[in-house]
């Protein structure tokens, strides 16, 4: 009997003590979860918030694509020969007109000459034939001379006249010889390659049978073009002269107006996809041929609408706002919406703090906590 007493005594003794402990562990629990549980006893959810702001809203489609200078030519001269000097290198901006690169001009400049004076003495004969016939044709009226000396004379002229018509002609083509040995700008731009060295033989007959496109590349990437891959759903929303933008990388936070250029109509027989052109201004040449960049072609846009993240919107119909350490809701009319942004046109003012993450399963008057 004692022993059954002092046993039941110990096992009341512990039960005591768990007692205590238990409710000192639950007002501990209690005291750490006032932080984040308002009066009703509700568990404060964590979320993040961005404010409604009233800009330009897009619907575009996005796409990606190489960029291109709008104008690249491959500067040859039209003639064979020797390259003389070269002015330029990779890389140099260069004028409309501006002196390039030249052959050895010394055989044209000889040619030349050797056409200037056989012009010259065509001309002096041409001049003697025509003395001679006036000469002759008074003698005719005369009848001093028989009609077939006078023949012979207008055909002695006739003869003078052709040889210095031909030798205008060889003239001209001394000069254009010698004009198409030196190589100019065609246009403002920069040189973006160098395929011949002083002293290398360039023949422009030959030049589908080398790899070297020209003596030298000049572009022009005061516009760029990019050419994307549009699908079958797609090519019909877009159309010539249709707005677009591009953005590059490395000019962060800028985009690059332009326009559709053009559509292709027929589908690339091997992907189905059909290509187009899209065209943007580029003044300053901030972006580089040859790069990639992100081509976002316009479909319909608002002006001065007011924005808030897609991810606020819930549902489609709903936003979360917060109003101090509560979430409050409500039901929107939503307008135009991109990739990133939607446009409400009910429901939300500018500057208004929408809830951007930990919005989904919040209910009207929930406990939030945002952060930072």
């Amino acid at each position: 009997m004692n022993l059954i007493r002092r046993g039941g005594k110990r096992q009341l003794g512990l039960g005591f003590l768990a007692l205590v402990l238990g409710v000192g562990l639950a007002g501990c629990g209690a005291r750490s979860s006032d932080q984040s549980r308002n009066n009703s006893g509700l568990s404060a959810a964590w979320v993040k918030v961005e404010p409604a702001t009233v800009r330009n809203l897009a619907h575009t489609l996005r796409h990606t694509g190489q960029v291109e200078a709008w104008r690249v030519m491959n500067v040859t001269p039209e003639v064979s020969g020797r390259i003389a000097e070269i002015y330029v290198h990779e890389g140099d901006r260069v004028r409309k007109g501006q002196l390039l690169a030249k052959l050895d001009t010394r055989p044209r400049e000889l040619q030349l000459e050797q056409a200037r004076a056989a012009l010259a003495v065509a001309k002096a004969n041409l001049e003697n034939a025509r003395k001679e016939f006036e000469r002759m044709e008074q003698l005719y009226k005369e009848g001093t001379i028989t009609e077939q000396q006078f023949e012979k004379v207008q055909l002695a002229l006739q003869a003078a006249e052709a040889q210095c018509q031909q030798a205008e002609a060889n003239l001209h083509l001394a000069e254009y010889q010698l004009e198409v040995s030196i190589m100019k700008a065609p246009f403002d731009g920069v040189i973006t390659g160098k395929w011949y060295e002083v002293g290398d033989v360039v023949n422009p007959m030959m030049g589908m049978a080398t790899r070297n496109p020209g003596v030298l590349t000049v572009a022009d990437p005061s516009k760029v073009k990019v050419t994307v891959d549009l699908p079958s759903n797609e090519v019909g929303l877009v159309r010539k002269g249709q707005k677009a933008y591009i953005e590059v990388t490395y000019v962060p936070g800028k985009q690059f107006p332009g326009q559709v250029s053009w559509v292709n109509p027929g589908a690339d027989p091997v992907s189905k996809s059909f290509s187009a052109e899209v065209i943007c201004d580029n003044p300053d040449w901030e972006v580089r041929p040859g790069t990639f960049a992100d081509v976002y072609i316009v479909l319909d846009e608002r002006q001065n609408a007011v924005v808030v993240p897609l991810s606020a919107v819930v549902n489609d119909s709903i936003v979360f706002v917060a109003r101090d350490t509560v979430a409050v809701l409500r039901h929107v009319r939503v307008g135009l919406k991109n990739d990133t942004h939607a446009e409400i046109l009910q429901g939300i003012e500018p500057g208004e703090l929408v809830i951007v993450e930990g919005n989904f399963g919040l209910s009207d008057g929930a406990p939030i906590r945002i952060v930072q």
